[in-house]
């Protein structure tokens, strides 16, 4: 009986057991199905937090897009919005382009570019990023190809001084000697490697010097003199009679020109115009075999074959070489510009030491920024150049043997925010990544 009692107890106490371990299971199966719900409801937050991430990203892909199609400032793209959305699957992307204050009066915008992405309920993420629209007039030196047709290096040599941003597609060629070439701002160069011969190093980068840059983007510059002739044939001076022609500017904002058919025709009969009664805009269809005299006024000249350079070309505003050239110069006492255009070639002409003052671009052929004399003793004598000068293929105007000229360049910081009139653009540069959700 007693057993029996025993039993029936234990029986009992088995049962209450297992009732207590059930439960015990009951909770952590519950505990287990709840935990396993948050990592499932925190793994599809985490998803769509991503994916709206990457659709942000794509929004702001899309704005790059259209500053590469176009190069031109935002709000004068065809077709272009300053704000829209776009739908990439389950997810979308606000976008947002923000003129800066800045920009007003000034050639170069800067903008701030936006972009939003969502993706289901919970995920919202927005990036930004800056950028500007440079032009050609933005380097003091740059180019698509630093050597010649036949790929041989174009060298950077003894004596030349470059005061100014420099940015090449091609490799950056620099020949040492007494003294030594110096680049005092910092040159960008689209290569791996920088060419160094003659015991030149890296100590000629005073400004320091970035490899593996983006490539500027010359092979759209084929249609910019087209584009200043279209301006300058609505309200500025379009020479639209093939051949050649003769250019002087004058201190007083006049400009006078003369024509001839071909190189042993006469020059005809001079013609003056006065540079305030234009819209900035010169084209000539041929060459300007003289060009040379004093800027008053803010002018682009542009020919659809080269122009030659014969004597000083300076503005009015303009202090002397001693002062414009030193440290302490303030550019913004200038209030002339000019801009030089051609498809073939800017060469200049004679033996002697020039000044010249403007941003130079050539579009295209073999010849770029050169100088006649550029294989013949004439003693090194300096050109003094004030501005910039890009080039498609980058021109010679003196050797690394003692011929030709000696660079003596520095940059006219105006052109940074204020290039001569419709100086063509170059490349959006963009900066300044960050996540701001």
């Amino acid at each position: 009986m007693q057993s029996q009692q025993r039993n029936k107890r234990k029986q009992g106490a088995i049962l209450g057991l297992v009732l207590v371990i059930l439960v015990v299971f009951s909770i952590l199966g519950i505990s287990l199905v709840y935990q396993s719900s948050l990592d499932s409801v925190e793994a599809a937050n985490t998803i769509s937090s991503d994916k709206a991430f990457w659709a942000a990203e794509a929004g702001l892909q899309d704005a790059k897009a259209w500053a590469r199609r176009y190069i031109m400032p935002y709000e004068n793209m065809p077709g272009f919005k300053m704000s829209w959305t776009n739908q990439i699957g389950s997810s979308s992307f606000h976008v947002q382009v923000i003129p800066s204050p800045l920009n007003s009066g000034q050639a170069e915008k800067i903008y701030s570019i936006v972009s939003t992405g969502v993706s289901g309920v919970s995920g919202l993420r927005t990036v930004t990023m800056q950028c500007q629209i440079e032009s050609f007039a933005s380097y003091m030196h740059a180019s698509n190809f630093e050597t010649t047709p036949d790929g041989s290096p174009i060298y950077f040599g003894p004596g030349d001084r470059l005061d100014g941003m420099v940015y090449v597609n091609g490799q950056l060629n620099i020949y040492g000697g007494n003294p030594n070439p110096v680049f005092l701002q910092l040159a960008r160069s689209a290569a791996s490697t920088v060419n160094y011969q003659s015991g030149a190093n890296s100590s000629v980068f005073q400004g320091g010097v970035t490899l593996n840059a983006p490539p500027l983007d010359f092979n759209v510059s084929q249609n910019y003199v087209a584009n200043i002739e279209a301006i300058a044939q609505s309200g500025g001076l379009a020479l639209m009679t093939a051949g050649q022609y003769s250019i002087g500017f004058n201190s007083n904002g006049t400009m006078t020109y003369k024509m001839r058919n071909n190189s042993s025709s006469p020059w005809g009969v001079t013609t003056t115009n006065s540079l305030s009664a234009m819209n900035g805009a010169i084209y000539v269809n041929g060459a300007v075999d003289e060009l040379g005299g004093t800027v008053k006024g803010n002018v682009t000249l542009a020919a659809s074959d080269e122009i030659l350079i014969t004597s000083n070309l300076v503005y009015n505003s303009a202090p002397p070489n001693s002062q414009l050239f030193a440290a302490t110069n303030n550019p913004n006492t200038i209030v002339d510009s000019l801009g030089l255009v051609a498809v073939n070639d800017v060469t200049i002409m004679g033996t002697s030491a020039i000044n010249i003052q403007a941003a130079i671009l050539v579009t295209q052929g073999d010849n770029g920024f050169g100088a006649d004399q550029r294989y013949n003793n004439i003693g090194q004598p300096s050109i003094n150049l004030y501005g910039s000068v890009s080039q498609y293929r980058r021109g010679v105007v003196g050797t690394v043997g003692g011929t030709g000229y000696r660079k003596n360049y520095k940059y006219d910081t105006r052109f940074l925010a204020n290039p001569p009139p419709f100086f063509p653009y170059s490349v959006y540069s963009f900066s300044q990544w960050k996540q701001t959700l």
